[in-house]
């Protein structure tokens, strides 16, 4: 049992940040230093995977209610509504600041529901099942009501930057005081970003459609209304988001302009083919499963990350799962091989994967290595 307890934990962590521009170090791959592995595991990974979920914890927004599990949270955006009426105090926030930014917050949604998807059985063993699930719920409530109506769906809320000064990062306090300390508030009109036709993202609707089509497939069992609500806005977002592609890399609202620095989509195909991939779980519609392919054909290229930017190899796995075709296996096993020795990613002397400089471990969170001990999402189902 802790073996798989491990591996979900490996698995749960938040979205990494912007790509930095430190310089990577020569590969050093054969530089191999032997290491003997403990016959035993050396830590509790029940108690690391509790405290994983409280970390979901800290970077809640809104109105805690009775499941306050960190003593020193409190309710904060307090009047986040939107010029629709939209109730914006949900969610969580991103990093260490008060933004909620469309494709980093539906990706963590996303990966959650994954893990819960895959290891839900570990997950209650270790009475951990409910506490993960209500996490998945805190997020996907927020991205109801997001979608504003037919045409809107909010995909960023927080004032970013004024001019060149990032006020979010430059504020240090808690979000519990946002409105105290930094006088023009977090509700402010230029905060808002629709994306609709005329602002469009299909990666922030496709991951949104994917986060919610997720939810639909862990609650289908346990609360069946909330996952039928769910899967019909992924549905209608997966629509908006083939309908009008693009991305907000083009935006031209004075709002989108520091996200393309934090975090500069590459493609957005590959958020579709998740979307599609996971609709397909949830309907068992195979049209979903061949639009799917379609996107993944497009997206092809960017088979070697699997990260709030990238989701291929997500796309490859999930659908792996639910057929066992070999073409999709084909897919996980080109990801994995490009991070094992001998592969295009670099190593550390020790064996670490270490592909860019900004957060390298989050990287290493997604892999099996070689040693057999660590067996984590991707390998778990070949």
């Amino acid at each position: 049992m802790s073996q798989v307890v491990r591996s979900l934990t490996y698995a749960l962590l938040l979205w990494g940040t912007s790509i930095s521009n430190a310089q990577d170090p020569p590969n050093h791959a054969d530089s191999t230093v032997p290491y003997d592995l403990p016959g035993s595991p050396k830590y509790d990974y029940s108690e690391t995977l509790h405290k994983s979920l409280l970390f979901y914890h800290s970077q809640r927004s809104g109105k805690l209610g009775p499941n306050r599990r960190l003593a020193w949270r409190g309710d904060s955006c307090h009047i986040c509504t939107g010029p629709k009426g939209e109730d914006l105090s949900g969610g969580y926030y991103e990093a260490a600041n008060t933004m909620k930014w469309g494709l980093p917050l539906a990706w963590t949604l996303s990966q959650l529901a994954f893990n819960v998807y895959v290891f839900g059985d570990a997950m209650k063993s270790v009475g951990q099942l409910t506490e993960a699930k209500e996490g998945v719920k805190w997020g996907t409530d927020y991205l109801v009501n997001c979608v504003s109506d037919s045409e809107n769906f909010v995909g960023q809320f927080g004032v970013s930057a004024v001019g060149d000064v990032d006020i979010d990062f430059g504020y240090f306090g808690p979000p519990e005081e946002y409105e105290i300390w930094v006088p023009r508030g977090i509700q402010r009109p230029e905060g808002i970003a629709y994306i609709n036709s005329t602002n469009p993202s299909s990666e922030i609707l496709g991951e949104s459609a994917a986060a919610l089509a997720a939810a639909a497939v862990i609650f289908a069992d346990s609360d069946k209304a909330y996952s039928d609500l769910v899967l019909g806005h992924a549905k209608d977002l997966y629509t908006r988001g083939k309908t009008y592609n693009g991305t907000y890399m083009d935006s031209k609202h004075p709002n989108q302009q520091t996200v393309k620095g934090w975090y500069p989509s590459s493609i957005y195909t590959d958020e579709l083919a998740w979307a599609a991939a996971w609709l397909y779980i949830a309907t068992k519609d195979e049209t979903y499963r061949h639009e799917a392919d379609g996107w993944i054909e497009k997206a092809k290229d960017h088979s070697t990350e699997y990260s709030w930017d990238e989701k291929l190899p997500g796309a490859y796995t999930l659908l792996f799962m639910q057929t066992r075709n070999e073409t999709y296996k084909a897919g996980v096993e080109e990801f994995l091989n490009a991070f094992y020795p001998g592969g295009t990613v670099k190593q550390t002397a020790k064996g670490l994967t270490y592909q860019e400089a900004w957060g390298s471990l989050r990287r290493v969170c997604v892999l099996d290595y070689p040693d057999g001990v660590s067996q984590p999402l991707f390998t778990s189902i070949l």
